[in-house]
C-alpha cells in the first residue's frame, strides 16, 4: 500500500519503524543516521540499527563496531549535530550469532544446558549456514526492540536493494529449511511410532556413515532445537505483522542516476505488492535545488575583486554543466513524485567533502525536517 503522507517530519514524528532501502552507493546509510537525528530533534527516542555488512553506521557516528547492546551517541558528536544533551540517539550493528545465541539463553534457563547447545558444533554451523539466518535474526533483533519499548523510533538501515527484500522474504525460507523432513524427523514433539521408527533408522544410518559423535551432536541439537525455533518464528511472524502495519514506513533512497531511479521504482512495486506501506522516496545527491540558480557574467573572489573575463569564461562550461545536472535532477525529482502518488517525496543535496562529517550530517537533518512532499525544489544560497 501506498500511504498518504505530507512530510517526512510527519513520518519521524508518528511511526514506530522506519525502514530505510537502497542500492549501494546512494547514501543509504548516512541518510537513515540523518533521519534518526531528525527524530531526535522532535524529542523522540531513537535506535538507528543497520542489517548491512558494509559497518559504515559506526564510522559515521564514531561508535564502536559490533557492541552487544545499542550505544549513545557521543556527547561530543550530539553538540555537533546541534542536539541538546538530553537528546536520545542510539546506533546498534547486527551480530546475527549474537542474537540467535541470546535466544537460545532466553528459552533453556538451564545454564549448563544452554551453553551445551550453543558450543554445540551443529547449531554454530547450521546458524552461519542456514539461508535467511542473517535477516532471521535482523527479524528477530527489531522484534526486541520494538517490544520493549525502549525507544520511540527504530530506524533500519537495510542492505543494498539488490539484497532488502531477503529481509521481508528469507524468514519464510529459513522456516521451510528447519520444517524440512530431516527436520520434523527428528523433533520430539512431532514424532509418532511411526517417525520414532524412522528417526532411529536414520541415527543409525549417521551413526554408520558419519561415525558416533556427529550423531550424537545432532541428535542433541534437535532434541533442544524446537524451542528455540518456535521463539524464533513466532516473533518474526509478529513482527511481520508490524511491519505490515501503519505502525511502519518503508522509504525507498535513491540517487538520480537513471538505473538507480529504475530500481528505485521497482522496489516500491515489490513492496506495495506485498501490503507492505511505501511512504516515500529520498532521492539523495540531488542538484535539483539549484536548477534555478543562473551562470554568472561576472564573478567576485573572496577578496572582492573582479575575475578577469577570460578566467569567467573558462568556468563557464563547468557552471553549464553543474545547471545541465541539476536539471536532470529535477526531471529525476518529477518522475518520482508521480510514482509516489501522495506518498512523501523530498530531495538531498549532493554534500561533497561534508558527505562524510558531521556538519554534513546536521544539514541534512535540517532539510529533512523542513521537506514536504508537494514543494517545489528549494533554491538555497
Amino acid at each position: 500500500m501506498t500511504v498518504d503522507v505530507d512530510s517526512i517530519a510527519e513520518l519521524l514524528a508518528s511511526r514506530q519503524v522506519i525502514v530505510s532501502c537502497g542500492t549501494g552507493g546512494v547514501g543509504k546509510t548516512t541518510v537513515s543516521v540523518a533521519l534518526a537525528l531528525a527524530a531526535a530533534r522532535l524529542g523522540r527516542r531513537v535506535l538507528v540499527m543497520t542489517i548491512d555488512p558494509s559497518r559504515r553506521l559506526a564510522e559515521v557516528l564514531g561508535v564502536d563496531q559490533g557492541p552487544r547492546c545499542p550505544v549513545p551517541l557521543p556527547a561530543a558528536a550530539l553538540e555537533a549535530l546541534q542536539l541538546p544533551p538530553t537528546a536520545r540517539v542510539e546506533a546498534w550493528m547486527l551480530d546475527p550469532m549474537r542474537v540467535a545465541d541470546d535466544t537460545v539463553r532466553s528459552v533453556i534457563a538451564d545454564e549448563r544446558l544452554a551453553q551445551s547447545f550453543l558450543e554445540n558444533p551443529i547449531y554454530r554451523q547450521l546458524s552461519a549456514m542456514a539461508a535467511g539466518m542473517h535477516e532471521y535474526t535482523a527479524m528477530k533483533a527489531l522484534f526486541g526492540f520494538v517490544n520493549e519499548r525502549r525507544y520511540d523510533l527504530v530506524i533500519v538501515d537495510t542492505p543494498p536493494a539488490r539484497h532488502a527484500l531477503d529481509f521481508l522474504d528469507a524468514p519464510a525460507r529459513m522456516v521451510a529449511f528447519f520444517e524440512s523432513r530431516v527436520f520434523s524427523a527428528f523433533a520430539p514433539a512431532r514424532r509418532g511410532v511411526l517417525r520414532g521408527a524412522a528417526a532411529r533408522l536414520v541415527g543409525f544410518v549417521l551413526r554408520t556413515l558419519a561415525g558416533k559423535r556427529f550423531a550424537t551432536n545432532l541428535m542433541a541439537f534437535l532434541a533442544q532445537f524446537t524451542g528455540v525455533f518456535s521463539t524464533f518464528e513466532s516473533d518474526v511472524t509478529e513482527m511481520r505483522r508490524v511491519l505490515a502495519s501503519r505502525e511502519s514506513a518503508f522509504l525507498m533512497v535513491t540517487s538520480p542516476v537513471e538505473e538507480l531511479l529504475q530500481e528505485a521504482m521497482l522496489f516500491r512495486q515489490q513492496v506495495v505488492a506485498r501490503g507492505l506501506p511505501f511512504c516515500g522516496y529520498i532521492l539523495n545527491q540531488s542538484r535539483a535545488r539549484f536548477a534555478d540558480w543562473s551562470v554568472p557574467d561576472r564573478l567576485i573572489d573572496t577578496n572582492g575583486h573582479e575575475l578577469s573575463a577570460e578566467l569567467v569564461a573558462r568556468l563557464r562550461p563547468l557552471a553549464e554543466a553543474e545547471q545541465a545536472h541539476a536539471m536532470r535532477d529535477v526531471a529525476a525529482l518529477d518522475r518520482l513524485r508521480q510514482e509516489a502518488g501522495d506518498a512523501c517525496v523530498c530531495d538531498l543535496p549532493l554534500l561533497g567533502d561534508l558527505a562524510d562529517g558531521l556538519a554534513g550530517l546536521a544539514h541534512l537533518t535540517t532539510l529533512l525536517l523542513d521537506s514536504h512532499h508537494r514543494a517545489a525544489p528549494q533554491q538555497t544560497a
